[in-house]
């Protein structure tokens, strides 16, 4: 057999004069950068949280409804914070624990004021109908199904009733109602606060007893029964139906709307 022959390796060309030397100095400037960044990043970071320049002296608390739970908030974290450093104070944990004391509360947020002061910001919710129960109590619920309890009658004033609803919570910690009837009230009211048409109509009630025979009605008394679907198209059909120059209101009892081929008008 024939000696084979060794490969020949591969050869690179040489790099020009003073390449490798350029490179080195631009990687030593990136070093010394890097460094010098690190380290004033790590004096400021001791500065800030060893320093009584950003001790906490003030809670600003936005959002509340009365004065009241604004000076027991206030009073209750300048007790239990007062004079930390507030980088040191854990936010979250605050936010947790209020928004469990305030259920009624869709979000609590707190935030560093430099130099010394937290915010908090509650952001309350906000009650769309009013629940009424078979025993004649009163539950405000907003648009999610969260009942919001500590509000007083000047603030449900002009909102509509839902009736023929169970209250129960499916989350107790938020009262959060886990009724499908609700649901599909809720879905149906705002539908109709999105329709343009029914802006020149005052919605009374809604009675979700039975969901497929859903109905609401107007301060004038015209019950619209839409069952618990399609309340987009059957709202257009809707308005198309009063708007006819034949339907004489006043003498309208109901328009059933949940027959796909014809609408049903029950006179008084």
């Amino acid at each position: 057999m024939g000696r084979q022959r060794r490969p020949k390796g591969l050869k690179l060309p040489p790099l020009p004069d003073g390449i490798g030397e350029a490179a080195l100095k631009k990687a030593l400037n990136i070093a010394v950068v890097f460094i010098f960044l690190a380290a004033v990043f790590f004096l400021a970071k001791a500065f800030i949280q060893r320093s009584d320049y950003f001790d906490l002296r003030a809670v600003d608390v936005r959002g509340m409804n009365n004065a009241g739970p604004t000076v027991s908030v206030t009073s209750e974290t300048m007790r239990a914070y007062k004079g930390r450093n507030i980088f040191n104070i854990d936010l979250k944990a605050i936010g947790r624990t209020l928004q469990y004391r305030y259920p009624d509360a869709r979000e609590v947020l707190v935030l560093r004021t430099l130099p010394d002061t937290l915010t908090i910001i509650f952001n309350f919710r906000k009650p769309v109908a009013v629940i009424i129960s078979t025993d004649g109590r009163r539950y405000p619920v907003d648009g999610r199904s969260f009942l919001v309890l500590n509000l007083d009658e000047k603030q449900l004033k002009g909102l509509p009733a839902i009736t023929g609803v169970s209250v129960r919570y499916g989350d107790a910690a938020a009262r959060r109602s886990d009724s499908k009837n609700l649901k599909y009230a809720l879905e149906l009211l705002a539908e109709i606060q999105k329709t343009r048409f029914m802006s020149k109509y005052v919605l009374s009630r809604i009675d979700a007893v039975d969901p497929r025979a859903m109905a609401f009605y107007l301060e004038d008394g015209l019950e619209v029964r839409i069952g618990n679907e399609h309340f987009r198209e059957r709202l257009g059909i809707l308005r198309k139906t009063l708007r006819d120059p034949r339907i004489v209101r006043d003498r309208i009892k109901y328009v059933d709307l949940r027959f796909d081929e014809d609408v049903v008008i029950g006179p008084k």
